[in-house]
């Protein structure tokens, strides 16, 4: 098989050709997908970035609620949607439990301009 290899016979000299356009491609195509697919997260990092989320949903019915205060009806209105869809969203998952549906209830309550949210007991 290694006389066959020899740098000097036909089938030799037309295999590095293929090989070293194989690798190229293989390498473009890596390189190509490194810039769409995003790198791994740990999973340290995603716990992170999930809570800061939760956080920032949950304190939603606050600031909906100075927004009212301030006449701005409408930027409040704008400010809730993306809150309001996650929260229904972890509701429907059961995610969250009795906390996400009371805070449902509060930035609706915020929106109504009710000074204070007092849930049912």
């Amino acid at each position: 098989m290694r006389a066959t290899m020899d740098p000097l016979t036909p089938v030799a000299s037309t295999l590095d050709p293929a090989v070293a356009r194989i690798y190229a491609q293989a390498a473009a195509i890596r390189e190509a997908l490194r810039e769409v697919v995003p790198a791994p997260d740990g999973a340290a990092a995603r716990r992170a970035r999930t809570r800061r989320l939760a956080a920032e949903v949950l304190a939603a019915p606050e600031r909906i609620r100075q927004l009212v205060l301030e006449g701005k009806e409408e930027e409040a209105r704008r400010e809730w949607e993306m809150p309001r869809r996650l929260l229904e969203v972890w509701r429907e998952r059961g995610l969250g439990g009795d906390d996400v549906a009371a805070c449902l209830e509060e930035g609706e309550a915020a929106l109504r301009g009710q000074a204070e949210f007092l849930p049912d007991t």
